[in-house]
């Protein structure tokens, strides 16, 4: 949906007031409605650049983008489907023994670095604010969805700060939320998310 430049600039002054009150008298802004937000949101989406321009130009996540072109997943982000994304970044990678992922990086272990790759990567827009809805629907403990790979990854919340749990139950942290992109949304966190393995050596062995 396209918004006029006299809609944007109402909504945009909305929210700059909004901020501003809410900063220096902790009132309660009014004016805001839920239709309001969701357009606001649509448009930031609607002129965000592409999940694929987003990446490549993220130096932090240059690994990942690496892992993604020799997988073919970086492809599938170039085109119009909406996917979330759950990027590590390069210090996530670093945590391995650099031997470790430079032999996963070979083409003998491409099919164990194609099912690492879509471990991160889920079909459509999944917002911070529906996996808390989520959690919180579920007791305030846990909720799961179903990455491109076919496997789980299972998330919960706390302190306000949003984890992932792998195959392996090892907790990942989601260190930046909804980046928004034209084609979805990006979340950066501090660990690779992998399948179920006995431990990080065996990522690279041959089958």
């Amino acid at each position: 949906m396209l918004l006029s430049k006299t809609r944007v600039s109402r909504i945009l002054a909305v929210f700059v007031l909004a901020i501003f009150v809410s900063m220096t008298t902790y009132a309660q802004p009014k004016g805001i409605t839920a239709q309001m937000i969701q357009e606001f949101i649509e448009f930031i989406e609607e002129n965000a650049m592409p999940m694929d321009d987003y990446l490549e130009n993220s130096k932090d996540l240059s690994t990942f983008v690496k892992v993604l072109k020799l997988t073919g997943d970086f492809e599938k982000l170039k085109n119009n489907d909406e996917y979330t994304v759950f990027a590590p970044t390069n210090q996530a990678f670093e945590q391995f023994p650099v031997e470790v992922i430079t032999e996963l990086f070979q083409p003998r272990n491409i099919e164990k670095l194609k099912s690492i790759a879509a471990y991160h990567i889920i079909e459509g827009r999944l917002r911070s604010s529906t996996i808390v809805a989520d959690i919180d629907e579920n007791n305030g403990l846990l909720a799961t969805y179903k990455m491109l790979n076919g496997l789980e990854i299972t998330t919960f919340y706390d302190d306000e700060t949003i984890f992932i749990k792998d195959a392996n139950g090892y907790p990942v942290e989601v260190l930046q939320q909804d980046i928004l992109l034209s084609n979805g949304l990006v979340y950066k966190v501090d660990t690779v998310i992998l399948p179920q393995v006995d431990n990080e050596r065996q990522l690279a062995e041959n089958n």
